[in-house]
């Protein structure tokens, strides 16, 4: 999945900023790690004693998932081409 546009954006920002762009893999990293949490967090709702949405967790949490494997795959992949 491509970066959004505001993902990209910040990253610019960042990088004038402090005068050095960060490594490529950063973003991927910083998806991954954050797609993990957020799809951990989504499932705690249904541990709640009364969960409110409850059909709504499982497909969050999967599509935070699916992210997160996206964004693995692409550095996977921008590790073997080095």
């Amino acid at each position: 999945m491509p970066a959004r546009r505001g993902s990209r954006r910040s990253c610019r920002a960042v990088a004038a900023g402090l005068g050095d762009p960060p490594p490529p893999a950063l973003l991927p990293l910083y998806t991954v790690s954050r797609g993990a949490v957020r799809a951990r967090l989504a499932m705690a709702h249904l541990l709640e004693p009364q969960p409110r949405l409850s059909q709504r967790w499982a497909p969050l949490r999967q599509r935070y998932i699916d992210r997160a494997l996206t964004a693995l795959e692409s550095l996977d992949g921008a590790r073997t081409r080095t």
